[in-house]
C-alpha cells in the first residue's frame, strides 16, 4: 500500500481558533471542515494545501509566493494561513502554499519539511507502516 500511495495520513483541515473567533464575533457562520488525506512529503520545502479544499475550508490568503515543483517551474501560488487536524494533534500552518492536488484522489494537503523539521518520522516499507511524531 505504502508503494501505490506514499505515506498518507487522515486529516482535516479547519480554520486556526482566532480566525474562528473572528467569525463568531462577526457573526459570521463557519466554513465547514475539510476531510481527506495529507501526504509525508520529505521532498517538499513547504506544506502545501490543495487549493480548493482550503478555499473551501475558508483559510485566508496571506500573501503570494513562487514555487516550484515537478510540473511547474518558479509560478506564482496563494499563500494560506490554516490548520491540519490529524488525529489529537492540531498543526497551525502559517505559510502553506496552494496547489493542485486534485489529481490525486482524497489529497487535500502535502506535509512538508517546514513541519517535518521538528518531526520524527519512520517509513517501513516491508511493514506497510509509518510513524509520525510531530
Amino acid at each position: 500500500m505504502l508503494a501505490a500511495g506514499g505515506p498518507l495520513v487522515p486529516v482535516t483541515l479547519t480554520l486556526k481558533e482566532e480566525i474562528s473567533r473572528a467569525y463568531a464575533e462577526h457573526g459570521g457562520n463557519l466554513p465547514e471542515p475539510v476531510a481527506g488525506f495529507a501526504m509525508i512529503d520529505t521532498g517538499a520545502t513547504r506544506t502545501c494545501f490543495d487549493e480548493a479544499s482550503a478555499r473551501k475550508a475558508g483559510f485566508p490568503i496571506t500573501g503570494i509566493a513562487p514555487m516550484t515543483s515537478a510540473t511547474h517551474a518558479n509560478h506564482e501560488v496563494p499563500v494560506f494561513s490554516g490548520r491540519i487536524v490529524m488525529g489529537s494533534f492540531n498543526i497551525d500552518v502559517v505559510g502553506g502554499l496552494g496547489a493542485n492536488l486534485a489529481a490525486f484522489d482524497g489529497l487535500v494537503a502535502l506535509i512538508g519539511r517546514d513541519l517535518l523539521k521538528d518531526a520524527l518520522f519512520t517509513y517501513n516499507g516491508p511493514g506497510g507502516s509509518i510513524a509520525l511524531a510531530i
